[in-house]
């Protein structure tokens, strides 16, 4: 994961290097309520509405 930031107020817009080794099964295991690619570098992770909070963690992991 390259990037992440809240694009709605329920999903997250997601940058990686390499979608083909996106697993979205384990995403959804994990909690995600869906996974849409958007292309191969670019992803929304449908996480509901702690979307904003979820990002800015995220964002601090990737620091």
């Amino acid at each position: 994961m390259s990037n992440v930031e809240c694009c709605a107020t329920t999903r997250l817009l997601i940058e990686v290097k390499d979608g083909n080794a996106v697993d979205t099964a384990t995403l959804e295991q994990a909690g995600a309520n869906g996974v849409v690619k958007l292309d191969n570098n670019k992803l929304h992770l449908l996480v509901g509405l702690n979307a904003e909070a979820f990002a800015k963690e995220m964002s601090n992991q990737l620091v």
